[in-house]
């Protein structure tokens, strides 16, 4: 079954790749900055080529802890967890 799905979007993804947008425009760099209830952070999205791009985050929040079969959220100030 997991090799049919496999195979299954391998399929899908060979048959909608004409699809998509017919122009070729240059892709930009963009910077985003990201503030939300687990935290803040920004990011930039920098062109590789003319059909794909990289991007690179940084950011600081919460911290998730899985403990006893328990999965918590912990914010604290002074402690912020990185990424």
């Amino acid at each position: 079954m997991k090799h049919f799905l496999c195979v299954a979007i391998f399929l899908l993804s060979l048959a909608t790749r004409g699809i998509g947008q017919k122009t070729e425009q240059p892709l930009e760099t963009q910077i985003k900055f990201d503030l939300a209830l687990q935290g803040f952070g920004i990011s930039i999205e920098h062109p590789l080529n003319t059909k794909s791009s990289i991007e690179c985050s940084v950011g600081g929040g919460g911290g998730y802890e899985i403990a006893n079969g328990e999965l918590g959220y912990k914010y604290r100030r002074n402690y912020p967890a990185f990424f």
